[in-house]
């Protein structure tokens, strides 16, 4: 009889670990979607403000290579920038910054990538009127694109755990730091 009820325990534990494990999972998808939709519509400041603004709208419309759908990046990336730009042009505005969101920034960081040139001053005026300031943003955005990337993969280990019914014996340490992160976030709310 012993033998049935430690049976009787450890499933009973098996399933209440698969219930908190779905919770926790469900809770960290609908996070996921929230922090994925406050970045995508999320703008994140350049430095240099007119100036880059214009800078960089020349550059998108003059400049920029492309090849195929990238068209369609310098398309959305000129449209944002002739907005800035005319945004901030206005002198009673509150604009008084150019702000981008990550994947306009993105894209303009890419065209940057394939650039050319010839001499120092082409090569100062790239670096201290695109280059940089864009890095910059792009480098502020990178903390978001990182947690959103870890939040995935806790949530892919989660959702793992819970399809292939991992038990309590050779549970990952990863799991485990997931669930009690979680747990603790829940508890909090």
């Amino acid at each position: 009889m012993a033998t049935k009820e430690a049976k009787l325990e450890v499933v009973s534990s098996t399933n209440e670990k698969q219930e908190k494990r779905k919770a926790l999972a469900e809770f960290l998808e609908k996070k996921l979607n929230a922090k994925r939709e406050e970045v995508a519509a999320k703008r994140y400041p350049v430095n240099g403000g007119l100036i880059t603004a214009k800078a960089l709208n020349q550059f998108v419309k003059n400049d920029a290579q492309w090849k195929f759908t990238e068209s369609l990046g310098i398309l959305e990336s000129a449209r944002v920038l002739d907005e800035q730009v005319k945004a901030l042009s206005v002198k009673d505005t509150e604009a008084k910054e150019l702000t981008l969101t990550a994947i306009t920034i993105e894209a303009i960081y890419y065209f940057l990538t394939k650039e050319e040139g010839k001499g120092l001053s082409k090569a100062a005026s790239y670096v201290n009127n695109l280059l940089r300031p864009i890095s910059e943003a792009l480098n502020v955005s990178k903390a978001d694109r990182e947690e959103i990337n870890q939040m995935e993969r806790d949530l892919g280990t989660l959702q793992d755990a819970v399809l292939n019914r991992v038990g309590f014996e050779g549970e990952d340490e990863l799991l485990a730091e997931i669930e009690k992160e979680l747990g603790e976030e829940i508890e909090k709310n």
